[in-house]
């Protein structure tokens, strides 16, 4: 029995050749493969599929007091106790004392404000399900989005799902999916809200994610806010997802022998809220809201830089230190060198920062694992030891997309 699957879970028919998920048209024996290749029995109906996320998501929390299934979620900015004291957000947010205590606290303070971002994660562009596992997939598209709150220092809240599934997708397969998708939810502290279904020719998830500020009056960060001078940082490893998307499109799940963080940065992403809050708090504390920004590593330090810098460029250093051990190893591979490896990768989901040279070592006492990558200048563009670098990461749209972060067959 598949992971949070009950007899009662599993759906008896198969889908209709039209591909919807309704309890009209004649059944087919899997005319259809699963993403995976499970041949289980698929939902019979969109109910039995609100079944299967029942059962892996709680469905109330104090941010979302009246649970899912109504045409809207209704979000509660306060939470209080019968005495209307600050309620404790228990296990809904983050799962340290501390923190709960912290979102409650929030949530009274400060429930004017909020930070929004949505994210899509699509089968053969954003991931593969020849090295995916279905708890990964799942996993993944929660963590790239929450990736955008880590960014902006704020404590998440909730998340809406739209589900794009393939005829065929079996409830054992949902049901792996949501687990990895839960998992990831309970560690973040965040509560499935809604969301929406549809049938679609390959699998997807367009997640949105919403959160609080780290505390009352505290700023969220952004992007646009660096001054010629300005320290440029980076918190968490650069490249090693790239030369785990590398390693996997050519070895599959075996590859993790040979890189096994390369494929664990590609597969399962860390966001960075601890450090991404830790610095908005130190905006507070020294009054740099304005003057300290942030973002998140999607598609690559050299793509992602500029826009942080909003305009400005850089002159940036790629040190030994900032070079994870398996990236000498992924470059020579990938026939290039592990310092452009570093800037082109993207996916890592990694923060890149800047703040003004007084306060550097502020961010570096409230968060020690960063580390300085370059300082910021007036004329646009970024140098390289003094040198223009011209190359760029992952973009969608442009005739480069091919050669760099994008999930292609080689």
């Amino acid at each position: 029995m598949c992971p949070g699957l009950t007899p009662t879970h599993v759906g008896s028919r198969r889908l209709p050749s039209s591909g919807s998920y309704s309890e009209q048209g004649e059944e087919h024996e899997h005319a259809y493969p699963d993403p995976w290749g499970d041949e289980g029995a698929c939902p019979a109906s969109e109910d039995e599929i609100l079944a299967l996320a029942d059962a892996a998501f709680p469905s109330r929390s104090p941010h979302v007091p009246f649970g899912r299934g109504h045409d809207c979620a209704e979000l509660v900015a306060l939470a209080r106790d019968d005495a209307g004291r600050p309620a404790p957000v228990s296990n809904f947010f983050l799962q340290d004392a501390e923190m709960s205590a912290q979102a409650a606290e929030l949530l009274l303070q400060d429930a004017g404000r909020s930070a929004l971002s949505a994210d899509l994660f699509l089968q053969d562009v954003h991931f593969r399900t020849d090295y995916f596992l279905p708890e990964e997939a799942g996993g993944k598209a929660l963590s790239a989005a929450v990736g955008d709150l880590a960014a902006a220092g704020a404590v998440p809240l909730g998340f809406a799902l739209g589900l794009m599934l393939p005829p065929g997708t079996t409830s054992c397969t949902l049901a792996r999916i949501f687990s990895g998708m839960a998992a990831k939810a309970r560690d973040y502290g965040i509560v499935l809200a809604g969301g929406d279904l549809s049938a679609s020719p390959i699998l997807g998830f367009a997640v949105t994610v919403w959160g609080a500020p780290a505390g009352a009056g505290v700023p969220f960060l952004r992007r646009g806010c660096a001054a010629e001078g300005d320290v440029v940082f980076v918190i968490g490893p650069c490249g090693l997802a790239r030369a785990g998307l590398w390693a996997l499109e050519r070895g599959g799940r075996k590859a993790a022998d040979m890189l096994p963080a390369s494929c664990r940065a590609h597969l399962d992403p860390r966001p960075l809220l601890r450090e991404g809050r830790a610095l908005a708090l130190i905006a507070q504390e020294k009054g740099a809201e304005g003057r300290l920004s942030l973002m998140d590593v999607s598609d690559g330090p050299a793509r992602d830089l500029p826009r942080l810098l909003g305009g400005l460029g850089a002159d940036i250093t790629v040190g030994p230190e900032l070079l994870h051990a398996e990236l000498a190893e992924a470059a020579e591979r990938m026939g290039t060198s592990p310092e452009e490896l570093y800037l082109l990768g993207g996916e890592d989901y990694a923060l890149l920062g800047t703040c003004p040279e007084t306060l550097w070592p502020d961010v570096r006492a409230a968060v020690p694992g960063a580390s300085r990558l370059g300082r910021v200048r007036r004329e646009s563009g970024l140098l390289l030891c003094g040198r223009p670098f011209t190359a760029r990461g992952f973009d969608h749209f442009s005739d480069a997309a091919g050669r760099t972060q994008e999930v292609r067959r080689p």
